[in-house]
């Protein structure tokens, strides 16, 4: 009997060890795909991706991709190879070395370089070793073979952006070593580094105070370099430099970035790609398949090329593209590189929509990110923003075509048919049951708000009680009501579906840029900071109003010293997805705020959104949820339920999490419990005082067995229990 007594007692004692829960935090999901690719590399037979979502390495090409685990996370910038050590350079956290394949890393003295890098060169050191240079924010710096510490290589080069780096074989075992530079030019140094010559002739100024170098590439005995949006090429080690031929693009004939690859060399104005035989005194287009530019001439999608054996490949910001002939065709190859800020988000209902591969891709989630679905794959749209309801989702494009309009993308959620509403200008959007609503930047000659059924593609505009100017960055609605964010001119609020508009700017600092909205009934959140795709920066703050915009107070308590980009509200509890500073939480209508950030990679969040389950945040490097119920005690309607209900778990079967919904009319104490099949308890759920209100509570069975389990909820004198089955 003591030994039955004890094998029972510690049977008891592994079902509740296996029962206890994980500490609360965020978990990465699908819906990412691709992302800003700024670096390639090739070794053997791996190839690595650099990019804004950390390391990414191939063993077949390019067809899928594995993350290397950095231990930190971080924008690669940079890669080289000294023999099979594998050099990473980062943008705010230095240079990293790993001797195994990226199995562990080290982080090389953080406390001796400036921290963001941007090139790296590995080049002989004459004594059988090698050396490696890094460009970094503040000059050059040099790590000795198998040095622990850098070397700052000329102290005149302290102050210096240095960009770029290459290196010129010379003579027998010499070396020539350019450093490109955002001010002052090309420098060349023929002794590893120890000095430090300006090589500029050639290359006018043209009254320029600054000669910005972008890229350099190397071909047999010449060397080329892209200065301030134009391509020279020396022939004499950099003595003089003379111009090539500019791309043949009347909108856009700058170069951002070029390679030489074998016989032929490569370059991008940012948004295509050109290849010369000729030493680039001719240029042809290759074709087509690459991310399209979204503002002709102020945003480069093109960063970098390698070539792998037959294989061409660039780096854009919707991910890894390749061509195996010459780059007449290209195709895309981001098959596990989730590496993407994930921005803008929606969701209605289970249903969850995210944009990914830079702008690129939307992908589409029907059980709250379980699953996912390529929604929209496609290289021809840059998506800038997103709205949903039950039955449609609506999209923003900013790709301009026709004199600076973009279109707006509507789809039916139900059957996925896709169809183009028109062109409009680009920014904002919204919907509700009834209409879409878009809004635009000022200067377009339909500016204002836009307004078109559900389903329909006519457009009316209105513009009645909109002060000049007309810029609006963000749209809300709550029911027939809409709120427009401007531009340094606050809050205008329409109660007539758009027809109508009225400032509401009471307490209201409109000297900021709306970002955000977020409501519940009368109760309204506005966030402010700076835009997206902005190249200034605005603090942010956000503001409440409980009368319809009649009155507005600031509630930052705790919110640091940061800029809003998202903003979601489930019954008092808000949450505010910031910039430079994570996300954070009030559960109290904003009168206080607290980090909510545990497991979350990096704090510069791009999206956020929350449905009565989840709250998804996108940050670099792809798209994180964390249950509800982690955040929110009680999820209010706008009256308590009128009757005791406990809801069939959905997904039922279930690997490994699935959702419970009750509703509890009145106060009291209630416990949800799980049960095996042998009536043992093995999981407490819920087990305190609860108002009155609509709960959702994750089950996560992740310690537990494949098999039938029960789940049961008691409340006061109702008691209800329900079947759940896990299967693994």
């Amino acid at each position: 009997m003591i030994r039955r007594y004890s094998t029972h007692r510690a049977l008891f004692l592994i079902l509740v060890a296996l029962a206890q829960p994980l500490r609360a935090q965020w978990t990465k999901i699908d819906g990412s795909h691709g992302g800003s690719t700024r670096c390639l590399a090739v070794h053997g037979s791996d190839l690595f991706a650099g990019t804004d979502g950390g390391l990414f390495r191939s063993s077949d090409t390019g067809k899928h991709w594995i993350p290397v685990n950095l231990n930190i996370a971080v924008t690669v910038s940079c890669m080289a190879f000294i023999g099979d050590t594998l050099f990473v350079g980062t943008h705010g956290a230095g240079v990293f070395r790993s001797t195994n394949g990226g199995a562990t890393w080290t982080q090389i003295d953080p406390s001796s370089i400036n921290l963001n890098i941007h090139a790296l060169l590995e080049t002989p050191d004459g004594a059988g070793g090698a050396n490696l240079f890094a460009a970094t924010g503040a000059g050059i710096y040099l790590l000795p073979d198998h040095g622990t510490a850098w070397n700052n290589t000329n102290p005149a080069l302290t102050s210096t952006d240095v960009t770029t780096l290459a290196s010129e074989p010379v003579g027998t075992g010499g070396m020539n070593i350019f450093a490109g530079t955002d001010g002052p030019g090309i420098f060349l140094s023929t002794d590893n580094g120890a000095t430090w010559t300006p090589k500029n002739d050639g290359i006018p100024s043209l009254g320029r105070t600054l000669l910005s170098v972008n890229s350099f590439a190397v071909t047999d005995s010449r060397i080329y370099a892209v200065v301030v949006g134009n391509l020279y090429r020396s022939t004499d080690h950099g003595s003089s430099w003379t111009a090539r031929s500019a791309l043949p693009d009347t909108n856009l004939p700058f170069v951002y970035v070029v390679a030489g690859m074998g016989s032929r060399l490569f370059a991008s104005n940012g948004r295509s790609v050109f290849s010369s035989t000729d030493n680039g005194g001719l240029w042809s287009l290759t074709g087509g398949g690459l991310p399209k530019n979204r503002f002709s001439n102020i945003y480069q999608t093109i960063f970098c090329f390698a070539e792998k054996d037959s294989l061409l490949l660039v780096g854009t910001v919707a991910g890894v593209f390749g061509s195996t002939d010459k780059g007449i065709t290209w195709g895309s190859l981001n098959d596990g590189l989730d590496a993407s800020a994930v921005s803008p988000l929606s969701a209605s209902g289970r249903n969850v929509f995210a944009v990914g591969g830079g702008g690129y891709y939307i992908t589409h989630s029907p059980d709250n990110g379980a699953t996912w679905v390529p929604w929209v794959d496609t290289v021809h749209y840059h998506f800038a923003s997103l709205a949903s309801n039950d039955s449609i989702l609506v999209t923003q494009t900013d790709y301009p075509t026709d004199g600076g309009y973009a279109p707006v993308l509507r789809y039916n959620a139900a059957d996925g048919h896709r169809d183009s509403i028109g062109m409009r200008p680009p920014y904002a959007i919204a919907v509700n049951d009834a209409y879409i609503f878009t809004g635009g930047l000022y200067g377009f000659s339909e500016a204002g708000v836009g307004r078109c059924s559900v389903d329909s593609s006519n457009w009316t505009f209105f513009r009645e009680g909109l002060n000049s100017p007309l810029s609006i960055y963000t749209l809300g609605t709550e029911g027939s009501t809409i709120w427009a964010g401007r531009s340094q001119m606050g809050i205008s609020r329409s109660t007539d579906n758009g027809v109508h508009w009225s400032g509401v700017n009471n307490g209201f600092d409109t000297t900021t840029v709306v970002t955000a909205f977020a409501f519940n009934g009368s109760t309204v959140f506005a966030g402010t900071g700076t835009p997206p795709n902005s190249n200034f920066s605005l603090r942010g703050s956000v503001f409440r109003t409980t009368d319809g915009g009649a009155h507005w107070n600031t509630v930052n308590n705790d919110l640091t010293d940061t800029s809003i980009v998202a903003l979601a509200l489930h019954g008092t509890t808000i949450l505010a997805g910031t910039d430079s500073g994570g996300v954070f939480v009030s559960t109290n209508n904003g009168q206080s705020w607290r980090p909510f950030n545990d497991g979350l990679p990096r704090l510069d969040v791009s999206s956020l959104v929350m449905n009565d389950a989840y709250i998804y945040a996108g940050v670099p490097g792809g798209l994180w949820r964390r249950p509800l119920s982690e955040t929110v005690t009680s999820l209010p309607a706008n009256r308590a339920p009128g009757r005791y209900a406990l809801e069939q778990n959905y997904p039922n079967p279930f690997n490994p999490t699935t959702t419970i919904r009750y509703e509890l009319p009145h106060e009291g104490r209630v416990t949800l419990k799980v049960y095996s099949v042998l009536g043992q308890e093995v999981m407490t759920l819920v087990n305190n005082e609860q108002p009155a209100g609509r709960y959702v509570v994750e089950l996560n069975g992740q310690t537990l067995a494949t098999g039938v389990y029960f789940y049961r909820l008691q409340a006061g004198d109702f008691v209800q229990t329900r079947k759940v089955i896990l299967v693994k």
